[in-house]
């Protein structure tokens, strides 16, 4: 009962972001492939916390010079948000039944954390870890020996659980339990690969 499961969100146990979804939705003037580059690193910076959400979205206004309020940026946002997988957050409740402390690890931003708060009930996950609160994003060490120092537990009798190859290597450097897979594929993993008998 030492196992401590950890999952990440997008990806995981929620349906992919496409950045292309943004950039059509904001109907930028200029090439997705200045758009794209701009998202990423911009977004980096707002999930380590390195700047506010406020300034993450004020910065597609200003460097693209777009036509709409800063609510309506947010709001064009939140459309395009995945959704979660019903079957994934049934087996969080049923790792947790078990016994099991069940986390949630992801880098994001203040306002993924407030619809996933919105969207996922409480009794999926025991403790969330957010990057723009820790300070640092997967696959930084930092942020993976922050969650090993709080759960006070070898990092051996973590099973983390990620969509991104450098974010699992990263985690196994700190000699976490950590496998890839992602939303598509959680559910037949976990049951052929993991046993909470």
């Amino acid at each position: 009962m030492n196992k401590v499961f950890i999952f990440d969100v997008g990806g995981v146990i929620k349906y992919p972001f496409k950045i292309e979804d943004s950039y059509k939705k904001l109907n930028v003037k200029e090439d997705f492939e200045v758009f794209k580059p701009f998202f990423k690193r911009t977004c980096s910076l707002a999930e380590a916390g390195k700047i506010t959400d406020e300034e993450f979205f004020n910065g597609f206004i200003k460097e693209f010079n777009l036509d709409m309020t800063l609510d309506q940026v947010i709001d064009n946002y939140n459309s395009i948000q995945g959704l979660y997988n019903e079957e994934v957050l049934e087996l969080l409740k049923q790792i947790r039944n078990k016994g099991y402390k069940v986390c949630i690890l992801s880098n994001l931003k203040k306002i993924d954390y407030e619809n996933f708060l919105r969207d996922v009930p409480s009794e999926c996950y025991d403790k969330f870890y957010k990057s723009y609160e820790i300070g640092h994003n997967k696959p930084d060490k930092e942020i993976y020996e922050y969650v090993i120092n709080d759960l006070g537990i070898k990092p051996s009798d973590i099973i983390f659980f990620d969509d991104r190859i450098e974010n699992v290597e990263g985690a196994k450097e700190l000699g976490i339990d950590a496998r890839w897979t992602d939303v598509y594929h959680l559910v037949e993993y976990f049951r052929d690969n993991i046993d909470i008998e």
